[in-house]
């Protein structure tokens, strides 16, 4: 009965999983690009890349101020990952793995 039990759950997570994954966002029709800065890597696809070059300015621009209020620079690059090509207004920054979503 357990054992039975255990199955079901395995299934219903798997299924309930599957819309909080990242295969609904991705696009394999664009072509992505990247602008490498001092100490940021923006991730753009095409029709982004003018954005990605403003925030390249505007991030090098603050990266010295930012960093010495903090008294802390990162280890690796910081990466910014420009997406427009869904209908939705929605970014995060994720701590953890060091990128910044747009």
């Amino acid at each position: 009965m357990q054992s039975k039990l255990f199955l079901m759950l395995i299934v219903v997570l798997g299924i309930s999983s599957r819309g909080f994954s990242q295969e609904d966002y991705n696009h394999p029709e664009l072509d992505w690009n990247t602008i490498e800065t001092k100490h940021f890597l923006i991730h753009f696809h095409n029709g982004a890349e003018r954005t990605g070059r403003e925030i390249a300015k505007v991030a090098e621009s603050i990266y010295g101020p930012i960093t010495s209020m903090y008294g802390h620079e990162p280890d690796q690059r910081v990466s910014f990952i420009v997406r427009d090509h869904d209908d939705y207004s929605n970014g995060g920054a994720y701590f953890y793995d060091n990128k910044i979503v747009i």
